[in-house]
């Protein structure tokens, strides 16, 4: 399960730093968020080949990329959201990405 959660964390924690929340004008900013969340998926469809090493280390690579704070450097933020999933995950004993999927999925 951990590969799938891997996915949904990377690819929230990209969103909430991209274009999607606030327009910014930061070209290479936005242009690196597309990148991870284009590998995410390329790693989404070829999901039959989770457990061999080059997947694995390309969803590592891209995880590390979707929070190490080079993306959300200068450019507005949406947290809120996720400040609010820290209580889902207390209350119902969710891990990290089950409750990104969860409150992405109803807001």
């Amino acid at each position: 399960m951990l590969p799938l959660h891997g996915l949904v964390d990377a690819f929230v924690h990209t969103c909430e730093q991209y274009y999607l929340t606030y327009p910014n004008t930061s070209l290479l900013h936005d242009g690196y968020a597309q990148t991870i969340l284009r590998g995410l998926h390329k790693l989404a469809q070829d999901w039959q080949n989770r457990k061999t090493p080059l997947w694995q280390e390309n969803l590592m690579l891209l995880a590390n990329q979707a929070l190490n704070g080079f993306i959300g450097s200068g450019v507005p933020q949406d947290w809120a959201t996720h400040m609010i999933g820290h209580e889902i995950t207390a209350f119902y004993g969710l891990d990290h990405a089950q409750r990104l999927a969860t409150y992405n999925h109803i807001f």
